[in-house]
């Protein structure tokens, strides 16, 4: 007998005092005391409403709001602070039986406001320790706000310098714990607590895909490196990498890969000193990449060979500002003249114009300048923020080289979550946004084909073939000077695992509807809406790559 729902006859909260009993261990008593905010703030942020009905979801929703809101101002609710934490009690509840109400009254242990005397790191066998300080914007001296506390603790977990997929379980992902201050029970040590995790990533892979066909990919990559830490001998390089204690704990990033396929070949080497100064906070960054690939498209073959350096100045946690520089060789050949044995009249062809206006050898060389913006919840599989970035190449002109022409695009991509907040694994929805233009000037006539705009493909608009979307000529892209493209999808988990050493959940597989769209025009500063082209479908997949 399900019965008849309570309607809520009203909402009330007070805070309590809780001292242990000494009679009767384990039980303590209640002292009234005076709540340390307004009651009409603390009940705006309650969906728990009279009139409504009582709903143990509201009422849970409502205890992660009021955590939260004491969280902020330094009121903490976490287990290694014991029966002094801030604690949500069970609530009193005064029930109506004529009109079938109830009042409900939250009861709150508001403990003490803490401060926070010294942030210090457990766990940093080898890593050093300005690289966790510098993911870290809680000050000595500063009120504990569990928001910041907890989204530093995300930053540090988002290097990948702590986490190890194939660890066994007792390997523990980044946390954190707070210690009093004996005879200071306003200040507490913040500790936050890593296992030295698997740094140095060699990949194996082989696949198959729409847009690059049949490829092998091996991968080199230290993700925590120091290239001043050197090996004691030759001889024990290998089993001192391996235990981290060499080559590892300056936070740089070290990249070597090769990638044979039946369409593509690439080959990169990158390195990345995330500070280049040592300042921590507002780090300038030095990004070198050396990358050479081979591509054979339908009817060419290019080969592009791409040496760029850029520095990267943070501004804040979110801004960076890069400027570098770019020195391109691209070899266009094997352009396929015989079309089914028929004879073309040049400029008959059913290739862009613009293409065999590349062919041969061609340098590009110009200057880089990017702006980013990164507001995410997490750097890998993001559920919630905003993530733009503005792309801008200057190429020809002062720099040299043999084509004169600018290349910008402006990309947006936006995140929002769905369900409660006390769930760590929730559906999504995201929103993508992608703008572009490229334009000659001076001597040029024309935009090079092989830095033109195209869609099509596995990652933009799919449902389309690789380079699959118009303007064409003869059935074959013409690419674009102006583009224009957008997504919506709307994600839904199905299958998550809790961490090592915690409760908390990630996802592992999930299932996605989405809607792409996009416009091509073969002209600069133009866009078309009548060719307008779109696609609808479904994924599956997983959240984070074997």
């Amino acid at each position: 007998d399900e019965g008849t729902p309570w309607r809520v006859a009203s909402l009330h909260v007070r805070a309590v005092k809780r001292d242990a009993d000494a009679k009767h261990p384990g039980e303590f008593s209640e002292t009234p005391v005076e709540l340390a905010y307004p009651e009409a703030e603390l009940l705006a942020l309650c969906k728990l409403k009279p009139g409504k009905r009582y709903e143990r979801v509201k009422q849970s929703q409502d205890q992660a709001e009021l955590r939260k809101r004491y969280g902020r101002d330094g009121y903490l609710s976490h287990p290694s602070l014991g029966a002094t934490s801030w604690q949500f009690l069970e609530p009193e509840l005064l029930y109506d039986f004529d009109k079938h109400e109830v009042a409900v009254t939250y009861k709150l242990a508001q403990g003490e406001q803490r401060y926070v005397r010294e942030v210090l790191f457990e766990g940093t066998t080898h890593t050093r320790d300005r690289v966790l300080r510098r993911e870290v914007d809680v000050m000595p001296g500063e009120k504990a706000d569990i928001e910041e506390i907890t989204r530093s603790l995300n930053r540090i977990y988002s290097t990948n310098f702590f986490s190890d997929e194939f660890a066994p379980l007792d390997h523990k992902d980044p946390t954190f714990r707070f210690q009093p201050v004996e005879g200071q029970p306003n200040w507490v040590d913040l500790y936050y607590q890593v296992e030295e995790g698997r740094v140095v990533n060699l990949q194996l892979q082989g696949g198959i895909d729409s847009n690059n066909g049949v490829f092998g990919r091996i991968l080199l990559e230290m993700r925590n490196f120091d290239g001043t830490a050197l090996p004691s001998s030759l001889w024990r390089m290998p089993g001192e990498i391996y235990e981290k204690e060499a080559f590892h704990g300056a936070g740089q990033r070290l990249v070597l890969e090769l990638s044979p396929g039946t369409l593509v070949n690439s080959y990169q080497v990158r390195f990345v000193e995330p500070d280049l100064f040592g300042t921590q906070f507002d780090r300038t960054i030095l990004d070198t990449n050396l990358s050479r690939r081979l591509r054979r498209y339908r009817y060419y073959d290019e080969d592009r060979n791409d040496r760029r350096v850029r520095f990267g100045r943070e501004f804040g946690r979110n801004w960076t500002v890069w400027a570098g520089f770019s020195n391109q060789g691209i070899d266009v050949t094997n352009i396929e003249a015989d079309f089914g044995g028929s004879y073309l009249q040049p400029g008959e062809f059913p290739l862009a114009d613009s293409l065999f206006a590349e062919e041969g050898h061609s340098n590009l060389i110009g200057g880089l300048f990017d702006v980013n913006y990164r507001n995410v919840d997490r750097t890998l599989n993001p559920s919630e923020g905003l993530l733009a970035k503005w792309q801008n190449g200057v190429y020809g002109g002062v720099f040299g080289g043999d084509w004169d022409f600018v290349r910008s695009s402006l990309d947006f991509d936006w995140f929002w979550p769905f369900g409660s907040e006390e769930e760590d694994v929730r559906p999504g929805l995201h929103l993508s946004l992608g703008v572009g233009v490229a334009d000659e000037f001076g001597s040029t006539r024309d935009v090079p084909y092989t830095e033109r705009f195209f869609l099509g493909g596995n990652h933009i608009l799919r449902g389309f073939s690789y380079r699959g979307v118009g303007p064409n000529k003869g059935g074959q892209p013409l690419g674009g000077e102006t583009m224009a493209s957008g997504s919506i999808e709307y994600k839904i988990p199905l299958y998550a695992v809790a961490q090592p050493g915690t409760y908390k959940k990630v996802e592992v597989f999930h299932t996605k509807l989405f809607v792409d769209a996009g416009i091509l025009d073969p002209d600069a500063w133009s866009l078309d809406l009548d060719e307008l082209r779109a696609s609808v479908g479904f994924g599956f997949g997983m959240s984070y790559p074997i």
